[in-house]
């Protein structure tokens, strides 16, 4: 297991690479330069969805010990997603003209959104699909509404017992013509979450000029705890979950807000968490404000063991042979106090998986409580079967 301190080079290349405020001092680095494995290198750079950023810096750079080869690939990568953010662009407005005209209060959450929040460009960051957050209540209206677009679900959580809409927090959409995913959210995280509702974040929502349409976005407080929270649920396996946050950090005046709405919401460890990782990571500088929190047991722990995520190129949400105890580890040492004693209540409770084995009418739901030990076994079963099957 490679650790922070036999980082590979080619790693420690791509960190440096993603500030261009280092460009001068790599310059200076030739014995660096002279030891890559560049074929690495353009495998790390795509793994973590940073090569826009590495383009334009590795321009900056302008080395000779840099082969072509690795540049005019990087540059058609770069020339691909610009492309691909611009259709998605021209999709989000077509979609949020609809919604608009439907009177459906929406938010987007990433996406050419993000990109053109953090950069004023849609080049300097990758995307895949769009992220929409709804109101829970206009979840059916919106279905509809997606449909005559082109758009048929993907994936869909079992919806038969209540549960579902606190245990999911979004629904996948897909336009095969388009070839264009969208994810519907209710919610910015899965449940059981701690997190503000839907109207105190449209509330506060923000107007981004990235089309003539009105298309709204997070304001700077609660995107960044969208993106703590959302990084620190996925491990943090991409830097482009760290080089967003350092982005979107450079351009905020009022860092106590934002301290505050995540205390608020019990998450100050992440808080701690992201530091520790900017700084032993990014090597970035971190502010007053915001190093305090980076000085408890729970943030070095939690950044400790995402580093060996980041080093091992591990994504926890399909973690490799060998990880699944620690990855699954680390996604419950995350949950504050509040997300624990809800997971252990919920674990009780029947949910819709239960309901989808053993469906049974509406005045005999009761009988999922204590059928649930029995059900739950039986699903862990045939789990394993196939999974040993294929």
């Amino acid at each position: 297991m490679k650790t922070v301190a036999d980082r590979s080079k080619e790693l420690t290349l791509l960190i440096e690479l993603l500030d261009a405020e280092k460009i001068e001092g790599l310059k200076q680095d030739s014995e660096l330069l002279s030891k890559i494995d560049w074929q690495a290198f353009l495998e790390l750079s795509s793994y973590h969805r940073v090569y826009p950023i590495i383009y334009k810096n590795i321009k900056l750079l302008d080395s000779p010990l840099v082969p072509t080869g690795v540049v005019a690939t990087l540059h058609r990568h770069y020339v691909e997603n610009t492309m691909r953010m611009m259709q998605l662009t021209a999709e989000m407005e077509r979609v949020c003209n609809v919604f608009n005209q439907e009177s459906l209060k929406m938010i987007i959450l990433k996406g050419p959104i993000l990109c053109y929040h953090l950069y004023q460009d849609l080049s300097s960051r990758t995307s895949n699909d769009l992220d929409i957050l709804i109101d829970l209540d206009d979840l059916d209206k919106v279905t509809t509404v997606l449909g005559t677009l082109g758009y048929q679900i993907a994936y869909e959580p079992p919806r038969m017992l209540e549960d579902w809409k606190v245990q999911n927090h979004h629904i996948e959409f897909y336009n095969k013509e388009k070839g264009c995913e969208i994810e519907i959210h209710w919610k910015l995280n899965p449940g059981p979450s701690n997190e503000p509702c839907f109207e105190e974040l449209w509330q506060e929502k923000v107007r981004v000029p990235v089309t003539t349409t009105e298309v709204y976005g997070l304001d700077q407080a609660y995107l960044l705890f969208h993106l703590i929270t959302h990084g620190a649920r996925h491990g943090w396996f991409r830097l482009r979950w760290l080089t967003d946050i350092d982005q979107l950090l450079k351009q905020t005046e009022d860092q106590e807000r934002i301290i505050s709405l995540l205390k608020k919401y019990k998450y100050s460890y992440l808080v701690g968490q992201y530091v520790q990782l900017a700084s032993d990571v990014l090597k970035q500088p971190i502010t007053a404000e915001l190093l305090q929190y980076g000085t408890s047991k729970k943030a070095r722990s939690l950044a400790k063991q995402v580093a060996t995520f980041i080093e091992n190129k591990i994504d926890i949400d399909h973690p490799p042979s060998g990880w699944e105890k620690s990855c699954k580890d680390y996604l419950y040492r995350i949950k504050n106090h509040y997300q624990k004693w809800q997971a252990f209540i919920r674990k009780t409770y029947p949910n819709s998986w239960d309901a989808q084995v053993l469906p049974l009418p509406k005045s005999l739901y009761f009988l999922y409580i204590p059928l649930r030990p029995f059900l739950g076994l039986w699903r862990y079963t045939r789990r394993r079967f196939f999974s040993i099957k294929g």
